[in-house]
């Protein structure tokens, strides 16, 4: 899910970072519907339980001749729902939470970056070559920089020019 930015290849298209960009928005659209699913889901299956322990149990547990087997299976049944409550959230995590970060993480790298650092590439863009071919090919392009760009030329300078911004 979104661009690979490498700063020894050619830069992406403004349209395809357009392309990318309208894909994660669609994507993110349908995985909130999808949360919005299985948390309705998670809900309905915890209080209709809870509705049939409350009910259910308090007849059991009214009739005192009731075996012991069924008594424990009461009195036990609202910790038994929260283990599946427990692994409900952890699926729940897993399918829509950990998706949901990975896409706010690509559109963050697609947004053009603030004027600071721009001015920070350039000063990069005088000490690098790479950078400058880079920049300028971004600048044909006539289009800005991201910051998933950004990013790359970061991995690509020396720890003493990253830290001087």
């Amino acid at each position: 899910m979104g661009i690979t930015f490498d700063i020894h290849a050619l830069p992406p298209t403004s349209a395809e970072i357009v392309t990318v960009r309208e894909q994660i928005l669609r994507d993110k659209t349908a995985l909130e519907r999808e949360d919005w699913k299985v948390f309705a889901l998670i809900m309905v299956v915890f209080v209709s339980s809870m509705v049939i322990a409350l009910v259910g149990g308090r007849a059991i547990l009214k009739d005192q001749t009731s075996p012991t087997l069924v008594t424990a299976i009461v009195y036990g049944f609202p910790y038994g729902m929260i283990v599946v409550f427990g692994i409900s959230i952890t699926f729940r995590h897993r399918k829509i939470e950990v998706p949901k970060k990975t896409m706010v993480m690509a559109l963050a790298a697609l947004e053009n970056i603030t004027p600071e650092d721009l001015a920070t590439v350039i000063t990069w863009k005088q000490q690098e070559t790479a950078i400058a071919h880079y920049h300028s090919n971004v600048i044909a392009q006539g289009r800005e920089l991201v910051r998933g760009e950004l990013d790359a030329m970061r991995q690509h300078l020396p720890v003493a020019h990253t830290t001087d911004d």
